[in-house]
């Protein structure tokens, strides 16, 4: 089993948070409305205006994050070194092997980094979940009434558990109903195969696709707010209501930062 220094960790820290901002500059910039855009002229190609950062720049920056990463991981497996908290990216080495995506020009990395990388699930669900609260908070009513759910149905001296959710149908018709007033990346255009294919000898038919994460993150989204829902009071500063203004990314976030008191409303020994 191997352990990290504090110095270690520490730069551990410093790498993933600043990929996390890169990511989140990539998708802020992604939705940004930028003058070649509107105005194909060869020179506005490459003049930025409008003071934007460039989309490769932060692209390489998060490609290199992602590649220590994938060569850490691959060095403490080559020497043989083993750590009870496997992630992703172990797992992905499980199960690919160095040589089975040459035949179709991609190295297994790329292929480990493509998947791994998950930009829109992370960023569609954060942003949903904000929203959710921010709903929430401006109709405490509803918020209290998905506790008493809570209450009833599950009880103060366990958590919720995944199995649970099932059976809050009111906690579920409210994150349908946030989610049809506040979609994640609501102009997307819609993918569709225009005829039946092969990819990676798998048959793809023809028709619409559907997002591949959407149960998964339905299942998650549930489960969080179930949860702090059973577990926490929500207020906002002076209990102002939330300003519920759209900023300007391609999955739609708020305008404006959303701040919460965060008060426990379980037994001591829950928390």
């Amino acid at each position: 089993m191997s352990k990290f220094t504090s110095s270690q960790n520490h730069e551990v820290r410093i790498t993933l948070a600043y990929n996390f901002d890169r990511t989140v500059g990539l998708m802020y910039v992604a939705g940004q409305i930028i003058l070649y855009d509107a105005v194909p002229f060869p020179l506005f190609k490459y003049l930025d205006f409008q003071g934007h950062i460039k989309l490769k720049r932060i692209h390489k920056d998060i490609d290199g994050g992602l590649q220590n990463w994938v060569d850490d991981h691959i060095k403490k497996a080559e020497i043989g070194i083993n750590h009870e908290n496997q992630d992703v990216i172990d797992a992905l080495l499980n199960v690919t092997n160095f040589d089975e995506f040459k035949a179709y020009g991609y190295s297994q990395e790329t292929v480990i980094k493509a998947t791994a990388i998950i930009l829109d699930g992370a960023d569609t669900t954060a942003v949903q979940w904000t929203w959710l609260m921010s709903l929430l908070l401006n109709n405490p009513n509803v918020m209290k009434r998905a506790q008493e759910e809570t209450d009833i149905k599950i009880g103060k001296k366990k958590w919720i558990e995944e199995s649970d959710v099932q059976d809050l149908a009111y906690l579920q018709a409210i994150t349908k109903e946030a989610l049809c007033l506040y979609p994640p990346a609501p102009l997307l255009a819609p993918h569709k195969a225009t005829k039946d294919c092969k990819i990676l000898g798998y048959d793809v038919p023809k028709g619409r696709r559907s997002c591949p994460g959407m149960k998964f993150a339905t299942i998650v989204t549930l489960l969080t707010f179930a949860r702090l829902l059973q577990g926490f009071d929500f207020s906002t500063p002076s209990n102002m209501a939330v300003d519920m203004r759209e900023g300007l990314d391609i999955n739609m976030p708020k305008a404006t930062i959303l701040e919460v008191f965060i008060t426990p409303r379980l037994p001591s020994m829950m928390h």
